[in-house]
């Protein structure tokens, strides 16, 4: 149900409890009280929005520079200028999206694309995307990758790794899977 249809169906029954009065009132009030509670419950809410965590780790450093009112200020005019001329700037006025953080590359473009979506975040609130958790096999084993590149075995529960760490590992471990050397298991949660 939508909002209008919901005003429509309230104004029904202020309609019927105008039109209606015997002994019964009390009844016949609490009744439409009831319904209209009802109503209320079924009218559309706006539903949860899930922002990447680049998008979020982006909006806590404007929450971290300022307090909250002015970050959201700060952070929806940095996302409504970008592609006029701008590019997507952090909290200390610096772009992002120069190649130097990998996980900003898309973010630019990814608010450039999204305007509303990174507003209606901004003021409404939003819920951080999950990432994919992945584990390491090796054989019939289950390993662990060091930053460095060296490994270790590892127990099934020890060995769960995210794509942001996948990613900072200095071997490509696309070709890695791609010739057998390891196996990528994804974590259902």
């Amino acid at each position: 149900m939508n909002k209008e249809n919901g005003i429509k169906r309230l104004n029904r029954l202020s309609v019927k409890a105008k039109e209606y009065r015997d002994e019964n009132t009390q009844v016949v009030k609490l009744s439409q009280a009831i319904e209209v509670i009802e109503l209320i419950d079924q009218l559309d809410e706006p539903k949860e929005i899930v922002m990447p965590k680049e998008f979020d780790d982006w909006y806590q450093g404007f929450k971290g520079k300022w307090k909250e009112k002015s970050a959201k200020h700060a952070a929806i005019v940095n996302v409504n200028k970008v592609g006029f001329g701008y590019s997507l700037e952090d909290e200390w006025d610096q772009r992002v999206g120069t190649g130097k953080v990998k996980e900003y590359d898309n973010l630019g473009s990814f608010v450039f694309l999204n305007k509303e979506l990174c507003t209606r975040a901004i003021l409404n609130g939003y819920e951080v995307e999950k990432q994919k958790k992945y584990r390491i096999k090796s054989g019939s084993n289950y390993v662990w990758f060091n930053l460095d590149g060296a490994f270790r075995g590892s127990t099934k529960n020890n060995a769960i790794l995210t794509q942001e760490r996948l990613d900072k590992l200095p071997f490509d471990v696309k070709k890695a899977v791609d010739s057998g050397i390891i196996i990528l298991e994804e974590v259902s949660e």
